[in-house]
């Protein structure tokens, strides 16, 4: 940099100046209530710059930028369990300032940081949505509880995040769990995921019963008994969410009556890193993965609403004012006893396999490798270098699978697997709370056996190689492929974090550092729509059921009404009453309604009237989404389907994207026997008709 004044974090990520004007005190007072809230992430980066420091002793995990990095205070706090930024633009002696809550941002930022300053910064994946909303959730009430500022002051701060704020408001009035339940903005959040009953319980001192607190929607146990294995014992465990179609699967004794054929989702409630009680929700069709991330943060409003946890915040808001030194290192000392289990585990297990002549092996969130016994080492055939490297990239590929399975909280099962040698093993997989995961591998020797006769001989023979289906070759052709190719995407962008600075940076570089990052993000999705267009090509006939559409539909709209919100949008559903199902694939069909509603969204102005609505047409049961955006040309509405086509009439609008949402879509209804195809004019919007075979009619 050519001198401090000139270093502009927010103008490197391609940011102007927005939020609210404060004091520079009141600056630093928001950082502190960021560093206090912040989570405990055993890969988190924080930095920190302009005007905020710790005086002469920052603390070890936060890395202080002075020299070169401008005036304007900025606060970076990057990882996997929670991202923010705290942004600032100088302005008359005070400055305009902005909490970034989008991890893909925050990754940037702390991306272009480490270059400049040479400090080292890695993640290979970002916050996930259900992690982030509860971190978000927090901050919210955070900045409620500890700021003294007004609420159009809280909302310029965050303006993306106006639901949790209201939410954040609206809990802080009311204490005792049938008043939060009660609250309408809780109802209507409900009420838009299509979820009939709430329970709200606590969990005894063992972790055996669940003790209902408040509910609604209808009676429900006082005390259920919790099973293991099952799925309320492994959200306990994990501290994740989970969802169960049938009372057995739930694993919760008791529960039967209330949930009767309705799906459940259990969401933990967290003090101190521990599970203490569950939100229970019961809806017809299982919420969708934005949807459980919303719950997560209505989870996180409820707990920090509830017991000690409400009045641990409101001790720590008096704190506010006591000086940013002094404050920044109590938070740093709280941080580092909660980290004791989090933090150190990793390596306070590594120092334990070293004892044991199991094959064990420790995998984190990431899917990397943090470390394995002897044991271990000798069945894949791997030597020290393998720690740190990506699973799917070392001799452990073949554990990927489970990994997967333990990444959507579902109990996995002791499984058979094929080592590199060919081998057979039996794999077991425990999962650690602070995101690492245990795989046990039990080599299958063979034991002396009697003779098997010519008949069991026959049975137990493999079936030729030559009779196996090509849809199944294709689909491990796929799956192999999609292990392949992500490799090196996740190892390009280590390599970006890696490569120290050569000297000074002047901002041109540092902008082209983001660029780089940015567009490997972009290509690791693109990766991402291109491996699902090709799953759903080849599972064309997999996993079909009689479905409704109307649930679908509502489901759909249910989680974008945030996106409607922050738009200032308009939305309206027509659905006809006693819709005909539908033969199809529920999540194929999910998802296509969703990409067209997406779309609809993007492409209309701030204020726009977006129609969603579906009846029946003879045999047919005919969707249409309806927009009042900037409309399309004749030519345009031809190749709108296409693979990464994006209309020229549009271009002004600046949407970001990969051009595949509307092939994927179309793609699907295809598979499933219907049609699809797009009507508009320029400057008259656009409407997306697709129809599907009804199965039966006058029948909801």
């Amino acid at each position: 940099m050519s001198s401090a004044e000139n270093f502009s974090l927010p103008a490197l990520l391609g940011l102007g100046p927005k939020g609210c004007l404060l004091e520079l005190d009141q600056v630093r007072d928001l950082a502190v209530m960021l560093m206090r809230n912040r989570p405990p992430d055993m890969r988190a980066g924080c930095f920190m710059g302009g005007k905020l420091s710790f005086g002469n002793r920052p603390p070890a995990d936060v890395i202080v930028l002075t020299e070169g990095f401008g005036v304007a205070p900025f606060l970076v706090i990057a990882g996997q369990q929670g991202a923010s930024a705290l942004l600032t633009w100088p302005e008359s002696g005070r400055y305009r300032t902005q909490i970034l809550t989008d991890p893909e941002y925050v990754d940037r930022a702390a991306l272009v940081l480490s270059q400049l300053s040479d400090h080292e910064y890695s993640m290979s994946d970002l916050a996930e949505a259900e992690v982030q909303q509860a971190y978000v959730a927090r901050l919210a009430a955070a900045l409620i509880g500890e700021l003294h500022l007004t609420d159009t002051e809280r909302h310029a701060l965050m303006p993306n995040e106006s639901r949790w704020l209201h939410l954040a408001v609206a809990m802080a009035n009311r204490s005792g769990a049938e008043a939060l339940l009660a609250i309408q903005e809780v109802r209507q959040l409900f009420q838009e995921m299509g979820i009939q009953r709430v329970v709200l319980g606590q969990l005894d001192a063992d972790q055996r019963q669940l003790m209902a607190l408040a509910s609604e929607g209808g009676p429900v146990p006082a005390a259920c008994t919790i099973q293991t294995p099952g799925m309320i014992a492994n959200v306990i465990h994990r501290g994740r969410v989970g969802t169960a179609t049938s009372p057995p699967h739930s694993g919760l004794q008791g529960i039967t009556s209330w949930m009767g054929n309705n799906v459940l989702t259990a969401v933990p409630l967290l003090r101190n890193e521990r599970t203490w009680g569950l939100l229970l929700v019961s809806s017809p069709r299982p919420i969708p993965m934005p949807g459980q991330a919303l719950l997560s943060g209505v989870a996180s409003l409820i707990g920090l609403n509830m017991g000690g946890a409400a009045s641990s915040a409101s001790s720590r808001s008096s704190e506010a004012s006591s000086g940013m030194t002094r404050t920044l290192a109590t938070a740093t000392a709280n941080r580092s006893v909660s980290n004791r289990d989090g933090s150190h585990i990793a390596r306070e297990l590594g120092s334990f396999l070293t004892h044991l002549d199991d094959a064990i092996m420790l995998v984190d969130g990431r899917g990397q490798v943090a470390d394995y016994t002897p044991a271990m080492a000798e069945l894949l055939g791997i030597d020290h270098n393998t720690k740190g490297q990506p699973l799917i990239a070392s001799g452990a590929a073949c554990l990927s699978p489970l990994l997967a399975e333990a990444l959507m909280e579902d109990a996995v099962e002791a499984q058979e697997i094929e080592l590199p040698n060919g081998k057979q093993a039996t794999a077991s997989v425990i999962g650690f709370s602070q995101g690492l995961w245990a795989f046990v591998l039990r080599s299958q020797h063979k034991a002396a056996q009697p003779e098997p006769t010519v008949a069991a001989a026959a049975a137990a023979a493999p079936a030729p190689a030559n009779i196996v289906p090509e849809s199944e070759r294709n689909e491990s052709f796929l799956a192999n492929f999609s292990n392949i190719i992500r490799v090196p995407l996740r190892e390009l962008r280590e390599l970006i974090t890696r490569v120290p600075a050569a000297g000074e940076l002047n901002e041109q570089q540092s902008r082209l550092i983001g660029q780089v990052v940015r567009l490997n993000s972009e290509l690791t999705l693109l990766v991402n729509d291109l491996l699902s267009l090709g799953q759903i090509r080849l599972q064309a006939n997999d996993n079909r059921v009689m479905l409704r559409l109307d649930l679908l539909i509502e489901a759909a709209v249910g989680t974008q009404y945030a996106e409607f919100g922050r738009r200032g949008q308009d939305v309206e559903t027509d659905i006809q009453p006693k819709l005909p199902r539908v033969y199809g694939s529920e999540e194929g069909l999910g998802r296509a309604i969703s990409a067209l509603i997406d779309n609809a969204i993007k492409y209309s102005p701030s204020g726009a009237h977006i129609r969603v609505s579906a009846k029946q047409e003879g045999k047919m049961v005919v969707v249409q989404i309806k927009d009042n955006g900037p409309g399309l040309r004749p030519e345009e509405l031809a190749q709108i389907f296409d693979p990464f086509y994006r209309a020229a009439t549009t271009e002004h609008m600046g949407v970001s994207g990969r051009g595949l949402g509307l092939t994927i879509a179309k793609a699907v209804i295809e598979q499933h026997d219907g049609s699809i195809w797009a009507e508009g004019a320029p400057e008259q919007g656009c409407t997306f008709t697709f129809q599907l075979p009804a199965i039966e009619s006058g029948t909801g």
